[in-house]
């Protein structure tokens, strides 16, 4: 009996438009909104991802992930589905507002890090190390049990996106040093901007990043 050959799965990430909260470089609450620029991103990134010609289309709960996939949607003729699985990091609810390099938050992804700080759910708390790393794994196992040969779009948010390809090929906590690396790579995605990856289980590594299309 002929084996059968499961041919690669594309993955593109959308990161949303901009927010306030990236203006300001704060963390936000869930129901933040695009700026009138965010809302153009959306539209530019809709031109790009319609060229990929998609067979599924996920989009994170959040406001702003889903602002940002109503452009989208129109462009692509078909509503997207909601998942929970690609949600921004969970933070503690006295983080929001905070400056991203103020003390407090450098304190925050320090004790972070090393699982010292969160909840297993997206509470007050905020969501651990520990159970952000088992929701890349589940994404990683949704996103690979699709039909071979999909073509799959997923708006997301930047920590997410950086944290998934940080951890595509293994579950096991970032050393210190790649958790600096892996940081200082969430400022690079713009708003709008699409991070291409490929599961391929015949390769080794079998996810792997093809390239930053914006």
């Amino acid at each position: 009996m002929r084996a059968i050959i499961k041919r690669m799965i594309d993955i593109y990430f959308v990161r949303h438009g901009e927010t306030g909260g990236n203006i300001a470089k704060r963390h936000q609450q869930e129901d933040t909104k695009l700026t009138p620029l965010g809302r153009r991103q959306a539209i530019t990134v809709a031109a790009h991802v319609l060229r990929k010609a998609p067979t599924h289309f996920f989009v994170s709960r959040r406001v702003r992930a889903l602002e940002t996939g109503q452009s989208l949607a129109i462009a692509l003729d078909v509503a997207p589905e909601t998942s929970d699985l690609f949600v921004e990091i969970c933070r503690p609810a006295n983080m929001y507002g905070h400056q991203h390099r103020s003390v407090k938050t450098l304190v925050y992804l320090w004790q972070w890090w090393r699982g010292k700080v969160g909840a297993e759910n997206c509470g007050v708390d905020g969501e651990s190390y520990k159970a952000f790393r088992q929701r890349l794994s589940d994404a990683k196992q949704f996103l690979a049990d699709l039909p071979s040969g999909s073509r799959v779009v997923v708006v997301s948010h930047s920590v997410f996106i950086s944290m998934f390809t940080a951890h595509m090929n293994h579950e096991r906590p970032l050393s210190l040093l790649g958790a600096i690396k892996t940081f200082l790579k969430i400022k690079s995605i713009p708003n709008g901007g699409i991070v291409h990856v490929q599961f391929e289980p015949n390769r080794i590594p079998a996810w792997q990043v093809v390239r930053d299309i914006l």
